[in-house]
């Protein structure tokens, strides 16, 4: 794929210590990110137990950042680049074996993903949504 992304995410997570606000605000802007982006230069795959105490970035066969140590409040303590060619390939390859066993779990294609990327992210935005209707409606 060039000049675009793979990215394995969880839209899922609560982020409780920052509130329901934070939450839709990330799953707004990841949802808005994907909604420009065409089929052929993105896919997405979702995995439901994703942490979110690391992090990787990988830039083509370039280079990889992985950020380590997340707390709540304080963010990332380490990130760790590496350029290293061998090490690099051995971890983008097993970033394509993640990605293509998630989409064959759940039945779908790469061409497909991100649609169904949006439509997980949608529900999650959907139900945060209708969660503060009924909260703001019990406080009237």
């Amino acid at each position: 794929m060039n000049a675009g992304c793979k990215l394995i995410v969880n839209p899922f997570l609560k982020y409780e210590a920052y509130g329901r606000q934070a939450r839709f605000v990330r799953l707004k802007s990841l949802y808005h990110f994907l909604r420009e982006m065409p089929d052929e230069k993105c896919q997405v795959a979702v995995r439901r137990d994703l942490d979110h105490e690391v992090s990787n970035t990988y830039v083509g066969d370039w280079f990889s950042a992985e950020s380590v140590s997340a707390v709540v409040g304080k963010g990332y303590f380490q990130t760790i680049f590496t350029r290293h060619a061998a090490l690099l390939q051995e971890r983008i390859a097993n970033f394509d074996c993640e990605f293509a066993e998630l989409l064959a779990e759940n039945n779908i294609s790469p061409e497909g993903s991100r649609c169904h990327a949006l439509e997980v992210i949608g529900r999650e935005i959907a139900a945060l949504t209708e969660k503060e209707a009924l909260a703001k409606e019990a406080s009237a």
